[in-house]
Formats: structure tokens, sequence, C-alpha cells
């Protein structure tokens, strides 16, 4: 995993377990488009859909002046689109609808920024099965070809959800990428030449 000093925004290690976070005074506009200090940042909700976690104290080190960081190792790798949203200091509403955390009275919003990113562990692992099955054709015709041009969409569809979730901040094409990406690597092709 990066250091804290390699980290922009959000960095997640290469087995998606642990997820990483730095934010730096002015980095971030909050939702009036104001410039975010590094220390109104006082509670953090990560999740991916399935797991949320809820990060304050001492889990979030502001001991560097004007920056922020924390860490969390999950039990279990993230999955898809993880977002981590930051939150200021007064009390929200957690999950009274049983959705991600968020305050159900807009006029009490605590919510500073929202941040995605995209866990590519599983797509990562299916891409290497498909590119090793299509190194590994004794097919005498086309039909090999079959599961690296499948690798090569999955890695477009995997590197577009990147890109929708950690520069556009666009959550549902983020998701949707994903899950299309997803849903290329469990078909399934014969030779059949």
């Amino acid at each position: 995993m990066a250091s804290a000093e390699d980290i922009r925004f959000l960095n997640l290690s290469t087995n998606c377990t642990s997820i990483a976070g730095r934010i730096t005074d002015g980095e971030l506009l909050d939702q009036f488009g104001s410039a975010v200090d590094a220390s109104d940042i006082l509670k953090v909700f990560i999740t991916d859909g399935v797991t949320t976690v809820y990060l304050e104290g001492d889990s979030l080190d502001g001991s560097v002046s004007g920056e922020l960081t924390f860490v969390y190792t999950s039990p279990t790798p993230f999955v898809g689109l993880v977002s981590v949203e930051l939150h200021d200091n007064v009390n929200i509403n957690y999950n009274i609808d049983g959705e991600a955390p968020s305050n159900e009275d807009d006029a009490d919003t605590t919510l500073i920024q929202t941040l995605y990113t995209i866990a590519p562990c599983q797509i990562d692992c299916c891409i290497a099965k498909l590119v090793d099955a299509a190194i590994e054709c004794t097919c005498k015709c086309d039909k090999c070809k079959e599961d690296l041009l499948r690798a090569e969409k999955v890695f477009l569809m995997l590197q577009a959800a990147k890109f929708a979730a950690e520069q556009e901040s666009n959550p549902d094409h983020a998701d949707d990428m994903y899950n299309k990406a997803s849903a290329l690597c469990t078909e399934v092709c014969a030779c059949g030449c």
C-alpha cells in the first residue's frame, strides 16, 4: 500500500482489504463550493454497498497540520463501488432508512463530500483467468482469441468504472460499468470450432 504522502484522496490495497484516505486543506469543496479544511472532517463512513464502517476520533489521524489521513482494514475484501462519506462534527441520523449513512433532514446535513473508488480485485482475477485461458488455448481456429478479446473488454470497462468513480464522481455510471464487467466475467464460451 502506498504511504500517506502518495495518496490523493483514496487508495485501496492490492488485495482490496485496506482503504486509506488522505485529504489536505483546500483539495476538496463542500456542497456549497467552499474549500474544506481537513480539520473540519471528524467522521468518515466507508461502504461498498454491503458493509458500512464508521470511523472517528483516533481512527482519523490529523497529526500533520492541514492534512487528514485514515486507514481501515476490513476482514473481507471490498467489492465494486466503494464510497467514503466525509462529515463534520454535527450529529447525524445514522441509517434510519436502511440505506447508507446519511442525514434524513436536509436542514441538519453534515455531509461535506463523498468520494468514490472501485475495488477491482474480483474483476482483476477474472481478467487474469481469461488471459491465462487465451494463452493455454489449443484450438486450431480464431476461437482462442475470444477469451483475450473478452479480457480486453472487461479491462476497459473496469478502467471506465474507475474513471467514473474517481474523476467524475458519478457512482451510478461507475457501478453500471463495474456490473457490466462482472457480467462479462461470468460468460463461458467453449472452443466449438
